[in-house]
């Protein structure tokens, strides 16, 4: 656990805000490209960071955030970092007590406070296959397309009635695999977890460079690890752009090499 505490002492402030040196140091290579402020009132906010010449700032989001709370000069915020890219923050108006947060209303738009849950479960993973043809990794994957549902657990609720989520769960292979939905996501910080279950099994525990492989073409994508677990960062928008992937669009992450790990990505669009 690490505390420190910040003032609003210029405008610039309320657009970015950096980290600590010393938490830098500390922490700053386990920190995600985005991090999650929890309220005392219960909100959860979800913040991007950006990292630069060896700094951190809170940024992508932190302008809302700074205007949902109306903070301003002389502003004080105490932070408490509990780890896995999350912080318990409170607030402290000029009177040098701690702000009313329930007389502030929660926000509208549906893309200030992100519940931490809902970027972090994982009910729309598939357990990796277990039979023996497992152990025997292949160079090429054998993918093919069944009615059954078996071997696949639960996705997000909203996108459960969709043709896609029925095409995605239709899907069956002897190599391990996983699904994933793409998200409407409120940050342009958006990296995809890998399920801890797929990485622990098959994947080695380190940033490395993957490629992600959409028929006889191939995308460079840096899998990240972070205290949180295992992102698509680098490369992770490139390769969403060049397949034209849209929110409700679910794709099936199928590991044909171990070695050097390349994930065989089947599409489904809604």
């Amino acid at each position: 656990m690490f505390e420190f505490f910040k003032i609003i002492l210029m405008e610039d402030s309320k657009m970015q805000l950096d980290l600590p040196k010393k938490f830098v140091l500390l922490h700053g290579e386990a920190l995600c490209n985005v991090v999650f402020l929890k309220l005392p009132c219960g909100q959860q906010w979800e913040i991007g960071l950006l990292k630069s010449h060896g700094k951190v700032y809170l940024q992508q989001g932190w302008p809302k955030f700074t205007k949902h709370y109306r903070l301003d000069y002389g502003h004080l915020l105490f932070f408490r970092y509990e780890g896995k890219s999350l912080f318990s923050v409170s607030i402290c108006g000029l009177s040098t007590c701690e702000i009313d947060y329930l007389s502030i209303p929660a926000p509208s738009d549906g893309n200030l406070g992100v519940p931490i849950r809902e970027q972090t479960e994982e009910d729309d993973s598939v357990l990796p296959p277990t039979s023996p043809a497992h152990q025997r990794m292949r160079s090429s994957g054998s993918g093919k397309l069944r009615k059954s549902k078996k071997g696949i657990r639960g996705t997000y609720k909203s996108y459960r009635d969709s043709r896609a989520f029925a095409e995605a769960s239709s899907f069956s292979s002897s190599n391990p695999f996983f699904k994933k939905v793409v998200r409407d996501h409120p940050s342009a910080c958006y990296n995809l977890r890998l399920p801890d279950k797929f990485v622990n099994g098959h994947i080695e525990k380190k940033t490395q460079i993957i490629k992600l492989q959409v028929g006889a073409k191939h995308w460079d994508v840096k899998l990240l690890r972070c205290e949180s677990g295992f992102f698509f960062s680098g490369g992770w928008s490139k390769f969403l752009a060049a397949n034209f992937l849209r929110p409700g669009d679910f794709c099936v992450y199928e590991l044909i090499k171990s070695n050097e790990v390349v994930l065989k990505v089947s599409m489904f669009k809604k």
